[in-house]
């Protein structure tokens, strides 16, 4: 058995993040809590680490398996679901109306997650393509300003100076 995936960066700059996910999974395979997304891979902006997200938009085709995309949380059995894709399902849903949903995990970590949840017909092969659009949601600026020191290095707004 054999997941071929893949994971394509469309956009990352200081606002927004989109991002293409594709899968094709053979009979019976499953990918099981998968990040998809990691927040602290994200390009920083004014100094700033994104910490959050929040979907915009989301396009996508499923193939003989549905899917859920899950915000991670820092304990897993608070992990949210954030969509559910049905089995053979192909869709454009847009969200900016109303900002976008928001992560609602509690001790959230910023990260998505996908996981296979059933088979139609389990003697033929399944997949998926997905195209997310996300909102950035950046650390309060205050935090990350404050330099730090640790053995004669200084740490100020990601420049090191050593002493």
């Amino acid at each position: 058995m054999t997941i071929t995936s893949a994971i394509q960066t469309l956009e990352d700059g200081p606002r927004d993040f989109v991002v293409r996910l594709s899968a094709s999974l053979q009979a019976g395979d499953a990918e099981i809590l998968t990040e998809k997304v990691s927040v602290a891979a994200l390009s920083q902006w004014q100094y700033r680490e994104c910490t959050s997200l929040s979907l915009l938009q989301i396009q996508a085709s499923t193939v003989n398996a549905s899917f859920n995309l899950i915000w991670e949380a820092a304990d897993q059995s608070k992990n949210q679901v954030l969509w559910r894709f049905p089995m053979n399902f192909s869709s454009k849903q847009s969200f900016r109306k109303f900002g976008g949903i928001q992560n609602n995990a509690v001790g959230k970590t910023g990260n998505v997650l996908l996981v296979t949840e059933n088979w139609g017909d389990p003697q033929l092969d399944g997949g998926y393509e997905i195209v997310l659009w996300f909102r950035k949601k950046y650390a309060d600026k205050n935090q990350s300003i404050f330099a730090t020191m640790n053995d004669g290095r200084i740490t100020l707004l990601g420049d090191t100076i050593t002493l």
